[in-house]
């Protein structure tokens, strides 16, 4: 994507001819190809989208457990995730497993934020 400025569909070379990846969304691999526009093809630029992935994930996190808790719970709970060697793994694996875990973290995560907030009656408030 990053030399072909083909954002659109993911490609690779299969036994000498350049085929279109159809196995999975394309936001990691457009991902990982700006960030090697950016930056250069090196490892820092291919991890670099896995990494933000779990900083969301980390981010959103905490926020949630901060609300539903308090803050030292919500630092202890981001601590344990993040010493755990999967997420370790997998925040700096080049795989689009990281992207998965977060969009579907943070969407359940914005669901326990929204009922929390309609079972205290905060909605439409200001």
């Amino acid at each position: 994507m990053a030399e072909s400025g083909n954002f659109l569909e993911p490609r690779f070379f299969h036994e000498g001819v350049l085929m279109n990846f159809e196995g999975k969304p394309p936001l990691y691999f457009q991902m990982g190809a700006l960030a090697c526009k950016i930056f250069g093809v090196n490892l820092f630029s291919i991890r670099l989208p896995a990494t933000i992935f779990s900083s969301i994930l980390l981010s959103m996190m905490f926020y949630t457990v901060r609300v539903l808790k308090n803050e030292r719970v919500a630092l202890f709970s981001v601590i344990l995730c993040m010493i755990s060697p999967v997420f370790f793994y997998l925040s700096g694996a080049v795989m689009t497993d990281m992207a998965l875990a977060c969009t579907v973290c943070c969407a359940i995560f914005s669901y326990i934020l929204f009922e929390t907030h309609i079972t205290n009656g905060k909605i439409g408030e200001e």
